[in-house]
């Protein structure tokens, strides 16, 4: 068997085991905020991006490794931040934050919407709206940025490309948003 054969199989297998229960059963309940669920995501979403490519880089392993052993929350707390992040893009105002607290577990979360951009000649409400994600778990909190878009991103109106061109498919879709990490927009 050869080495990218083995890669792969590996690969798949370490993906399996990071898709963990906690992910699944969020999955099924709809509370796939990607804050929430990021490491998970982000593997997942890397897999997607760089499947055409003939090589397989390294850090595809370190990503799933990451989501595998990387502190994320309890399947409630998923499910509370996901709760206020549906609350916070559904509000029409800017730099308005939104919080949860878990005291019992010592998680919190809090979103803030930090912009918000119209899609070019829409009059349907269709919009893109940039915001940051904090997610606390003991003391640590970890800050993602993300793009939301209630309409489907295409290579004509804005959707991030790789270096081959491809477009980038979102971490996830959910309650008719797309979710993108906002640092691929450059």
């Amino acid at each position: 068997m050869n080495l990218i054969k083995f890669s792969s199989l590996l690969f798949l297998i370490a993906l399996l085991n990071a898709c963990s229960s906690t992910y699944l059963k969020a999955s099924r309940n709809g509370c796939l905020g990607p804050g929430a669920n990021y490491y998970t995501q982000d593997a997942i979403n890397f897999n997607e991006r760089t499947k055409r490519y003939q090589y397989q880089s390294p850090i595809a392993f370190v990503k799933i490794f990451k989501s595998m052993f990387g502190k994320e929350l309890e399947f409630k707390d998923r499910c509370e931040h996901t709760k206020i992040l549906k609350k916070a893009l559904n509000n029409p105002n800017d730099l308005e934050s939104y919080k949860w607290e878990n005291k019992k577990l010592q998680t919190f979360g809090k979103v803030k919407i930090l912009k918000t951009t119209p899609r070019p000649m829409s009059f349907n409400g269709e919009v893109c709206r940039d915001y940051i994600s904090f997610i606390g778990i003991k003391n640590k909190v970890k800050k993602y940025s993300f793009r939301a878009c209630n309409y489907r991103l295409s290579l004509f109106n804005g959707a991030p490309v790789n270096s081959q061109g491809f477009t980038i498919p979102p971490l996830t879709k959910f309650d008719g948003w797309e979710f993108y990490n906002l640092n691929l927009f450059g």
